[in-house]
């Protein structure tokens, strides 16, 4: 028999009451609070974050709160718990992984300041939990935003070719698709999911003069998946709710942060430092592969090149077109202009 000793949170009333579940031979859960008993595959654990407390989700809605990792795994390698049938569910997951992480941000912010405490903190994500949100972010984004290529479909099976033999060797657990889309809204682009979901659209494919330019802006945009940037600019953007959720208590807030991820998409809101990683990784990636890093300078000045034209051309038009005008890779990356002087 294994015992569990946490306590039993009523969502609802937010009434908590200190616990001990005990789980028999065959993976049967039960309290002396009460007379039902719970099989483990009915039960949904969260992710385990080193040593912060654990969550599980039980049948009658009740949340369990315990700190015994080791027996929770165990439990986990002899039985197994609910898998995620839903999306619902998986929210539920993370929801519960980020309050196990409020709590370390707490400490870490006092320990080492916010920007690297908050790196430390999307670091600690199960990537489990990047792929499923990052995918769900695509998925909303992709019904407004993009709608199919234009291109000959020869012509996307080459670059989606192209692009299997930049993926990383080390597999991280990130589910690395390429969608090419058109994007009237967007124009010449190209965004990286925290799932692995990589879209470029036909602007910029049309915009490169070659595929090794194409490759290049890839290879940046696996960059940003590879160290995370975009749970870490959401976690470094939402530090306040997330200790305002750690003295309030208050989950329903943590809907909040997730609301936050496609924006960050989007605009691609990275630091200097940030796309500075990216492109240090594509032209790390470039020259294993006897690419000429420079190929990412010449794409990118020409892309500032047509950004600068356009806006002239919507000065001399008086047109501001009220925030609607088109959004391109030079507007959502920022500090494009000293990239390119470093890359020069």
């Amino acid at each position: 028999m294994i015992i569990l000793n946490g306590t039993l949170v009523n969502a609802a009333s937010r009434k908590k009451k200190p616990v001990s579940l005990s789980v028999d031979d065959m993976g049967n859960f039960s309290s002396t609070d009460d007379p039902h008993s719970y099989p483990s595959i009915k039960i949904i654990a969260s992710p385990r974050i080193q040593n912060s407390t654990r969550f599980l989700t039980l049948p009658n809605g009740l949340h369990f709160e315990t700190q015994d990792n080791d027996q929770v795994d165990q439990i986990a390698n002899l039985f197994g718990f609910k898998k995620l049938g839903d999306k619902s569910k998986a929210k539920g997951i993370l929801s519960m992984s980020i309050l196990a992480l409020v709590l370390l941000l707490s400490w870490l912010f006092f320990k080492f300041g916010i920007t690297e405490s908050t790196n430390k903190v999307a670091n600690m994500i199960p990537v489990e939990v990047l792929v499923q949100q990052g995918e769900e972010a695509y998925s909303n984004i992709s019904d407004v935003h993009f709608t199919d290529s234009k291109l000959d479909s020869k012509r996307i099976d080459s670059l989606t070719a192209q692009f299997k033999t930049l993926l990383p060797i080390v597999d991280n657990g990130f589910n690395y698709q390429l969608h090419i889309k058109e994007s009237k809204t967007l124009g010449a682009n190209a965004f990286a999911f925290p799932s692995g979901d990589i879209v470029v659209t036909d602007g910029l494919i049309n915009l490169a003069k070659d595929d090794h330019e194409i490759m290049a802006v890839l290879l940046h945009e696996i960059g940003h998946v590879e160290n995370r940037h975009a749970m870490r600019s959401l976690v470094q953007s939402s530090t306040l709710l997330l200790i305002a959720i750690t003295v309030s208590g208050d989950l329903a807030s943590l809907s909040t942060l997730l609301v936050g991820l496609p924006a960050i998409l989007l605009n691609s809101n990275y630091s200097r430092k940030m796309e500075s990683e990216a492109d240090l990784y594509a032209i790390d990636e470039m020259k294993k592969r006897d690419m000429k890093p420079k190929k990412l300078f010449h794409l990118l000045s020409r892309i500032a090149e047509k950004a600068a034209e356009k806006r002239k051309e919507d000065n001399k038009q008086g047109e501001e077109k009220n925030g609607k005008s088109e959004q391109g890779y030079f507007n959502s990356h920022p500090h494009l202009q000293e990239r390119i002087k470093v890359l020069d």
